[in-house]
Formats: C-alpha cells, sequence, structure tokens
C-alpha cells in the first residue's frame, strides 16, 4: 500500500524590521515565534521603502482579522497605520528612564487607547506588548489568538 505524505506548511508571519531596531526585540519574539509555535517567520524590511506602504500591508491584514502583533516602539506603526483608533493597546513604557522614546502620546493622537499596566494587550486581531522583556506574555498572547482563530474554524466545520 502506498501513501502519499502530505508536507506540512508552516504558518508565516511577516516581521516588519525598521532601522535601528534592537536586537532583542526582533530576535527574541523571531526564536520564540518559530519554537514555541512552530511559525515561519520572514522579514520585511522599512529601511527605504515609504511608511505608507507598510501602513497599506497593515490596513490589509487588519481588515482580513488576520493577526496584527507588535512589540515595544512597533506599536507606532500600528497607531500610524490607523488601525490603532478605538482599540487598546501598549508599546514602548518606559517615559521616565528614556522620555524621547515615549509612543504614548502618537497611539493617543492616532485614537489608540493606552496602556501601560500591563505585558500585553488583545484586542481582537491586534496584540500588543511593552517591551522584549515580557516576551513570554507577548508570545502567551499570540498563542491565545491562534488558538482562539482555531477554534472558530473548528466549530464552523
Amino acid at each position: 500500500m502506498n501513501t502519499i505524505e502530505t508536507p506540512i506548511t508552516k504558518e508565516k508571519v511577516a516581521a516588519l524590521v525598521a532601522d535601528a531596531f534592537q536586537d532583542s526585540e526582533y530576535f527574541l519574539p523571531k526564536i520564540a515565534l518559530q519554537d514555541q509555535l512552530g511559525l515561519d517567520v520572514e522579514v520585511i524590511s522599512l529601511k527605504r521603502d515609504p511608511i505608507e506602504i507598510y501602513s497599506n500591508f497593515l490596513r490589509q491584514i487588519n481588515d482580513q482579522k488576520k493577526l496584527v502583533a507588535s512589540i515595544c516602539r512597533g506599536s507606532l506603526l500600528v497607531a500610524k497605520s490607523g488601525i490603532a483608533k478605538g482599540r487598546h493597546l501598549t508599546g514602548f513604557h518606559l517615559d521616565k528612564e528614556f522620555p524621547d522614546l515615549v509612543i504614548r502620546p502618537i497611539v493617543e493622537a492616532s485614537g489608540g487607547i493606552w496602556s501601560d499596566d500591563s505585558p500585553v494587550v488583545v484586542d481582537g486581531n491586534l496584540v500588543s506588548s511593552r517591551h522584549p522583556n515580557d516576551i513570554e506574555h507577548f508570545v502567551g498572547g499570540i498563542r491565545s489568538w491562534l488558538s482562539q482563530q482555531s477554534n472558530s474554524k473548528t466549530n464552523l466545520k
């Protein structure tokens, strides 16, 4: 009896990585998403392209109700894309130590509802985390969202 094995395809995750990112902002989530959740992480760089290209990309992902996850100052792009309006999120929160890196005013000006008292905030398909030090919470939020999506698909069958 011959059996044909269907290759298992991993779900892909696009990582938007900007100039001057900290290694931990990219590598810690990447390793965790690959090792703990079995996701395939592909990098999309913000190095030279206009920000509007990536804002459009995020809006399309959001409109399809796919996962949008940001960590640290990555919440800036979420806010500037317009998808944070009326939604709860967090991001870089160490305003006393690093006042020049504060993003809360930009998030709030974009209509986002800021939270810095939780290491991860999940609002629908938007998962945000304050800092790479909160990586386990960030991955937990993503795992929870993916699990809910998997259960929803199972319930539709």
